[in-house]
């Protein structure tokens, strides 16, 4: 099979949702509200002849790393015919995808895996956590206030049902909060009207300052109610809990208490619930089916340059790379970070040896450089170790979105 691959555009979205609905049993009457949001210049299509035998897209998105926005490429919609697969289709559009993403400025990619094989076998590894959880309504509902010793009691918030008119001041809160979180992404602004949607069974609240003046939003939550109890009731998703303050957070956590007479238990994706655990007064949060993302470097130099770093880090390592799908990667560098700022210059003896994907585990913060070593990923001696793990130790990295 000869394949050709190239950008697609709008004259192909019929074959491009054909592909999707196969692939993903997306539902026929979802291809209108498909084709209005989608920018099909960010896609990539393999044609043998002219027939679409397979898609990839590479969305421009970025990420937070060390409280600063990263350019990211997001690889997204995978797909290739039932009949053409296992001929080599998708890792074709990979590789024009990481040419794509690089040629763009991106400096980092990251994909949610439906298979992990493959996705590794071109550079990306597992770098973060979608994590998934559950907590009793009812928990929530009678969160108490701070402990002793806590500092001061949290400000008093007001509550208000939130709808579309509030997408500026939702996209406002998120991203005054987003930088503090490793992985979240810089969402694009045309998220955002599917992000403040309260169609159905979705709703939207928010938190703001008691007192306060304007519409300033402190926090708000986005969630769902879905499916029936087979006695009573339905069950409660949150997509989405954001806030700027801690009183705005517990806040929002009792208003999702408040449904525990119809609703027993919460499902949580997206954020960590590690200030939760430490609020309530026993061991009642239980882990759902979380999943992990994956990220791979598309630039290695412009990537370190871009994000974050703990003032206090000085550090110096020499690496060697090996990254064939990118080969403006592959080679001898030097790592230097100083001052809250990272550098990747080519020299150096390579006296760490490591793999695409293994650097960007590191990047991320999501596993040690110690525990890379163990698993046969990365060879380095003991003091190199010691040092990538002090340039990249941080919060675990997890993201919100699933694209």
């Amino acid at each position: 099979m000869t394949l050709d691959v190239r950008v697609l555009g709008d004259e192909h979205a019929a074959d491009v949702f054909a592909l999707r609905m196969q692939a993903f049993r997306v539902p026929p009457a979802s291809l209108d509200a498909w084709r209005a949001q989608v920018d099909l210049s960010n896609f990539l299509g393999a044609f043998d002849g002219s027939r679409l035998v397979g898609v990839t897209a590479a969305l421009p998105l970025g990420q937070h790393f060390g409280g600063r926005a990263v350019p990211m490429g997001g690889v997204a919609t995978v797909a290739v015919a039932a009949e053409d697969r296992g001929r080599g289709v998708a890792g074709r559009l990979l590789g024009a995808a990481i040419g794509m993403m690089h040629d763009r400025g991106d400096a980092l990619s990251a994909l949610h895996p439906a298979t992990t094989r493959l996705y590794r076998a071109h550079g990306w590894e597992l770098a973060g956590e979608r994590p998934v959880w559950r907590v009793p309504t009812a928990a929530l509902r009678d969160l108490p206030g701070p402990g002793p010793g806590s500092g001061s009691e949290p400000e008093p918030v007001v509550l208000r049902a939130g709808s579309a008119a509030d997408r500026d001041r939702i996209r406002a809160c998120y991203e005054r909060v987003a930088p503090d979180h490793d992985g979240w992404l810089a969402r694009p602004a045309g998220w955002w009207d599917a992000l403040a949607s309260t169609d159905g069974h979705r709703y939207l609240s928010l938190a703001r300052a008691e007192g306060g003046y304007g519409g300033e939003v402190m926090g708000y939550v986005r969630y769902r109610q879905v499916g029936k109890r087979p006695d009573w009731g339905y069950r409660l998703r949150v997509d989405e809990l954001v806030a700027a303050t801690p009183g705005a957070e517990r806040a929002l956590w009792r208003l999702i208490g408040s449904y525990a007479s119809q609703a027993e238990r919460v499902t949580v994706a997206g954020c960590r619930p590690d200030r939760l655990l430490l609020a309530l007064p026993e061991q009642v949060v239980r882990a759902g089916r979380s999943s992990h993302w994956m990220a791979r470097p598309i630039d290695a130099a412009a990537a370190v340059a871009a994000r974050g770093y703990r003032p206090v880090v000085n550090a110096r390592v020499e690496l060697h790379v090996h990254d064939p799908h990118a080969p403006w990667n592959d080679g001898d560098w030097i790592l230097e970070v100083a001052g809250g700022e990272g550098r990747l210059r080519r020299g150096g003896y390579g006296s760490v040896r490591l793999g695409a994907g293994a650097l960007a585990c590191l990047y991320t913060g999501w596993t040690s450089a110690a525990n890379l070593v163990a698993a046969g990923l990365v060879h380095a001696p003991v003091d190199a170790v010691a040092g990538l793990d002090a340039v990249f130790a941080g919060s675990r990295p997890a993201m919100l979105d699933h694209f």
